[in-house]
């Protein structure tokens, strides 16, 4: 009987578990394309300012493209810690 019982607190325990890890993964899955889509952004944003500029070296699609990174992973991290 002890057996049994104890076997159905593990099986509700896991059951009531699943809708957490579900959540936690939509989340973190989330801010993963948060970061690509941001960091997507900064290159489109620094490549059309390079074309307008005419600049050969691409100076500004790597700029941008870091200060989104950047400030992507500053949000993710602030995220987090209030988490």
């Amino acid at each position: 009987m002890e057996k049994t019982d104890n076997l159905k607190k593990k099986r509700s325990s896991q059951k009531s578990r699943q809708p957490d890890n579900l959540r936690q993964y939509s989340k973190y899955s989330g801010m993963a394309f948060q970061m690509i889509a941001a960091i997507l952004f900064g290159l489109w944003i620094g490549a059309k300012i390079d074309d307008a500029l005419d600049n050969e070296k691409h100076v500004f699609t790597a700029l941008t493209t870091l200060v989104f990174l950047l400030a992507t992973l500053f949000l993710i991290i602030r995220s987090l810690t209030k988490s």
